[in-house]
């Protein structure tokens, strides 16, 4: 018997069956390696689309029900794509801030998080000419007004780390 969560054999599966598999099969492929992307509001978009369109099959919602992504989000108890992606990549940005400082990634993003402040890393260093590149740590996003070398620091306890990984909501992409 194939595994069907539309369909004709969707009385098989209660709602909160189908989410869990949606959740652990789907949501983590899309999601494959979503820590390291830098995506434009576009394409995120496109990203956010999809998820919604696997809870409108999910819910057996047609496109001319009108309803609500807000609806389905509350009945399908799923967050958005945006957000997962963000505490994920919260979740690394933690994890790599808390290796020893022997560890190269660690000097690299202490380095990155500097020149992010303002900071360059040497005094004779300058930035190339042109629109500066899009980089992972402009994706990652704290409280309002709060600098990426301060958030370096706060890694350091977990339990604060994770209350402000939490907290945050995904100002932009």
């Amino acid at each position: 018997m194939t595994l069907m969560m539309y369909g004709d054999n969707a009385v098989l599966f209660s709602l909160h069956t189908k989410f869990r598999i949606y959740s652990a099969c789907a949501m983590t492929v899309l999601l494959y390696v979503c820590e390291t992307w830098t995506l434009n509001k576009r394409r995120w978009a496109k990203v956010q689309a999809f998820h919604m369109q696997c809870q409108h099959r999910i819910l057996s919602i047609k496109w001319n029900d009108f309803t609500p992504n807000v609806t389905e989000a509350a009945t399908s108890g799923l967050d958005s794509i945006i957000n997962v992606a963000r505490r994920r990549r919260l979740g690394l940005f933690g994890h790599v801030a808390r290796f020893s400082r022997d560890v190269p990634a660690s000097n690299i993003l202490a380095i990155c998080c500097a020149s992010g402040d303002g900071y360059p890393p040497d005094s004779s260093w300058k930035r190339s000419s042109g629109r500066p590149r899009t980089t992972g740590l402009d994706h990652i996003s704290f409280a309002p007004g709060m600098s990426l070398t301060y958030a370096l620091s706060l890694t350091r306890d977990r339990s604060q780390w994770r209350a402000v990984a939490t907290a945050a909501k995904a100002t932009h992409f």
